[in-house]
């Protein structure tokens, strides 16, 4: 199953996911691909459909993840000294905790909403990539191109951004991907 298919689920799903097609934990029949579950609904169905609020709550986790680790790793690199210390230190601490320990202990605090879902596996990815994006520049921070930037009396935010950032492209890919991943993962084991 690929994520387009997923993602055009609720087109390509027979019936509506709320709709009762079949017997209850009835066997798969030309109405209902896979059966039904516990009330008689079919089980593609709900599958199709399940699977597009997932993705859209993976991506939404994965940019606000992607995002926070991205503005604390390259500037934890940048910065380095007591900040950097601070920064990681920090980080240290929200990666000592699974991050399913951390979710479900915030969604049982405060309740369980898609916003709230979304916020904390986006915040609870943030570490891990800053972690990867801030090895990633301590190299490029050595390198000529951020002396020179430095030199001209470039501001430090269009150092970061502008000198840096396109030079960990490489490994904010592979993370991007990764964390879009795990967020799947985790989301789907919340929602379970």
């Amino acid at each position: 199953m690929c994520s387009s298919d997923l993602l055009l689920g609720p087109l390509l799903a027979p019936h509506s996911p709320d709709a009762f097609v079949t017997a209850p934990n009835g066997p798969g029949t030309s109405q209902a691909l896979f059966g039904g579950d516990s009330l008689g609904r079919d089980v593609w169905s709900r599958f199709l459909h399940g699977g597009t609020s997932v993705l859209g709550m993976s991506v939404g986790a994965t940019v606000i993840g992607v995002g926070l680790g991205l503005v604390v790793g390259l500037t934890a690199a940048y910065l380095g000294g007591v900040t950097d210390e601070i920064l990681m230190r920090i980080s240290d601490v929200f990666m000592a905790f699974p991050q399913i320990v951390l979710a479900l202990l915030l969604v049982t605090a405060f309740g369980p909403s898609v916003p709230l879902i979304i916020l904390i596996v986006g915040i609870s990815t943030a570490p891990r990539v800053a972690r990867v994006i801030r090895g990633a520049a301590l190299q490029v921070v050595e390198r000529d191109l951020v002396k020179a930037a430095e030199a001209v009396g470039e501001p430090r935010r269009r150092i970061i951004f502008g000198e840096l950032l396109p030079n960990v492209t490489s490994p904010l890919l592979v993370e991007v991907g990764l964390r879009l991943t795990y967020s799947i993962g985790l989301i789907a084991a919340l929602n379970f």
